[in-house]
């Protein structure tokens, strides 16, 4: 019967938690699930993965596939390093219109030269160009805006639950988008760097247009960012946040040595400073004890 009792409780507690989650926090639980699910639709594992087979796959040898595999394995590591400089000078909304631009014009001029430039060894060089430009997109922009916006925009009692979701989210699309790039490039062919592109334009029209500008912003003004939004600010839970936030914090009380002190060193007809009440009794006391043994 205990047992049963523990495990009602701690049903209704998550149920509880979920609920004031989705409630309380629904912009936040947004931008968690969006931006990893954006990351994954522009085909950054597919092109990590199964490089070589695609450029086989579209007509490539296979040294020149492992060449190229190469090349933009290092192409990547380079464009990481940038992105760590560059990712904290640049606004992540200015980051994610020009990384989301290029990326999903680089897939759609690789479909259209599929479409129109019948495979060989002819079309490789300007592939290889095409996939290694992406991939620098891909390093420098979104992928570590992904890593870095969720946490920013995460309030500190909901952190591990957002986070867990962004996780979650992050590794069932990367799953999903692996297991199906194969067998739609071999139904679909160069339509498969279509789909692609239009899921990297969908995804970064929508990120750009419900995800405030975080940078600069500490973690305890995040969600005044939110309460400014065209869209979130207008629900009546971020009100109440951004009322909160605009109260004035209570002023410090002054402790019997700070009280001392000051009664000491200030005369008691020209001391005008807002203490604490007990501080100001404590004071007083002391400066007439002081007076009457001199």
């Amino acid at each position: 019967m205990r047992a049963a009792a523990a495990r009602a409780a701690s049903a209704g507690k998550t149920a509880q938690r979920l609920r004031s989650l989705v409630t309380h926090h629904k912009p936040e639980v947004v931008a968690s699930m969006l931006w990893p699910l954006v990351l994954m639709l522009t085909g950054l594992n597919v092109l990590s993965t199964w490089t070589p087979n695609l450029l086989m796959a579209l007509g490539a040898g296979s040294a020149f596939a492992l060449r190229s595999n190469t090349v933009m394995m290092a192409v990547g590591l380079a464009a990481a390093l940038l992105g760590t400089f560059i990712v904290e000078r640049v606004g992540r909304r200015t980051l994610l219109a020009v990384g989301g631009s290029v990326i999903a014009a680089t897939m759609a001029l690789l479909a259209l030269l599929l479409a129109v430039v019948p495979m060989g060894p002819a079309l490789m060089p300007v592939s290889l160009v095409l996939l290694c430009v992406n991939r620098v997109a891909l390093t420098c922009t979104l992928q570590p805006l992904a890593a870095t916006v969720p946490a920013e925009v995460q309030p500190l009692q909901v952190r591990s639950d957002t986070s867990s979701l962004t996780t979650g989210i992050r590794n069932g699309s990367s799953f999903l988008v692996t297991q199906f790039a194969l067998p739609l490039l071999c139904a679909v062919e160069w339509g498969l760097f279509l789909i692609f592109a239009g899921c990297t334009a969908v995804g970064t029209v929508a990120l750009f247009v419900l995800i405030p500008e975080t940078r600069g912003l500490p973690l305890e003004e995040v969600h005044l960012a939110w309460a400014n939004h065209w869209l979130w600010g207008r629900s009546q839970h971020m009100q109440q946040r951004k009322a909160s936030s605009c109260i004035a914090p209570p002023a410090p009380a002054v402790d019997s040595s700070s009280a001392k002190q000051l009664a000491a060193q200030c005369d008691s007809k020209s001391c005008h400073v807002a203490v604490d009440v007990s501080g100001i009794q404590q004071g007083i006391n002391y400066h007439e004890q002081a007076n009457q043994q001199a």
